[in-house]
């Protein structure tokens, strides 16, 4: 029998509904429609299986996923994960009109995000550092293998991760833009496209 694994699910809703009539990830070879109604859509994400086969070439390890040692993106690195830890993050969806969206409460002062991360075993780890966009991070991760929910927070010097169970209702996801996201680095919502080890494998 394989390992058990945490499914993943996005179930959430396009605010306002206009913003498109189909959602997927960048770069995963999966989509979902939305009802033109009400926005609401149930994006299902490949199992374990599939990620570590098919999408194999699109994990990364850490501090890759927070921007990577070279070129002074991460400073000050310490971590705890293992160097053959695999991950893919999801931090934003594409509607078929080519707009970015995210799962965003805008009611909080602060700019953030709900994330969806992969992970290709059940780990603890830690990752402390410096990194481009993202300010300091010092945070552990409890994952389990497969989908893990987190809602990130930026704050321009620091951010924070927190671990949150998969939401059971529809999640708004609402355009990337505004004058938080402005005031931020670039990629600050993607920090591995900084990485050298994303750009090479893309």
């Amino acid at each position: 029998m394989p390992p058990a694994e945490q499914s993943g699910l996005i179930q959430g809703k396009l605010t306002p509904p206009t913003l498109g009539s189909s959602v997927k990830p960048e770069e995963l070879r999966i989509s979902a429609p939305t009802d033109a109604s009400t926005g609401a859509f149930g994006l299902g994400l490949p199992d374990a299986a599939t990620m570590t086969t098919t999408y194999k070439d699109l994990l990364l390890g850490v501090p890759d996923i927070f921007g990577g040692t070279i070129g002074d993106i991460c400073t000050n690195v310490s971590t705890t994960a293992p160097a053959d830890l695999s991950l893919y993050p999801i931090s934003k969806l594409m509607t078929n009109t080519g707009t970015s969206v995210i799962a965003t409460d805008a009611t909080r002062a602060a700019y953030n995000a709900k994330n969806w991360w992969f992970s290709d075993r059940d780990i603890s780890f830690s990752f402390k550092g410096n990194c481009v966009g993202l300010g300091a991070v010092d945070a552990t991760f409890d994952f389990g293998r497969g989908w893990n929910v987190l809602d990130v927070t930026y704050y321009g010097d620091h951010t924070t991760y927190v671990a949150t169970p998969q939401p059971d209702a529809n999640t708004p996801w609402t355009l990337n833009s505004g004058a938080a996201a402005q005031s931020l680095q670039p990629n600050v919502l993607e920090p591995w496209k900084n990485s050298r080890a994303y750009q090479h494998s893309r």
